[in-house]
């Protein structure tokens, strides 16, 4: 017979639980929790000088975290707003690209929507914009303050330094938040006994 240690036998439960999840936890997203108020997304910010809208938005699709695939983040409120701000873009370098996209002709304010398809139902707009002021400005960037200014898809490959990356977003699915939930009761079946 194996003589595992509760401990032990902890560490194998949630390796388990990660792997069935959908592969190996990462430690640098952070979530928005329900129990403070949020809706459980996880949120992470990549650092890549230089990348234009579209580029970060391929990239950020390309994540995955705990089997959930990542996505330009949309801040479809203050309080998520707020939430990415503080932290997650807090203390970064340079601004960083988000999930806001127009079709093109319809600058400056119009036909914004989310890569998503939710509603684009709240703004939090730098003073004086969205104005297009370099022309074709219909990609969405984050200021470290939290406001948001339209910038051409490939402003950050062509002004070296302004664009420093962009927030990844990924959103559990049904299926993945039941699988930890059932790894946490193991977990702490296992703790009582």
């Amino acid at each position: 017979m194996l003589n595992i240690s509760k401990k032990n036998l902890i560490v194998v439960t949630v390796a388990i639980v990660v792997a069935l999840a959908g592969g190996i936890a990462q430690a640098t997203p952070v979530q928005w929790t329900v129990a403070s108020g949020g809706n459980g997304h996880y949120y992470e910010r990549m650092s890549s000088a230089n990348v234009s809208w579209t580029n970060a938005r391929t990239a950020a699709q390309g994540l995955s975290y705990l089997g959930n695939s990542g996505d330009l983040a949309t801040l479809t409120s203050a309080a998520e707003n707020t939430f990415v701000t503080n932290f997650v873009t807090n203390g970064a370098t340079g601004t960083s690209w988000i999930g806001g996209t127009q079709p093109s002709g319809s600058e400056p304010a119009g036909g914004w929507t989310w890569v998503t398809g939710e509603a684009w139902s709240y703004t939090n707009w730098a003073a004086h914009e969205p104005n297009n002021g370099n022309g074709g400005e219909e990609s969405l960037e984050l200021y470290s303050s939290g406001t948001w200014n339209d910038l051409p898809d490939n402003w950050g490959a062509s002004s070296p330094g302004r664009i420093g990356g962009y927030v990844v977003e990924f959103v559990p699915e049904p299926a993945t938040m039941s699988l930890l939930g059932i790894g946490g009761l193991a977990l702490l079946r296992r703790r009582r006994k």
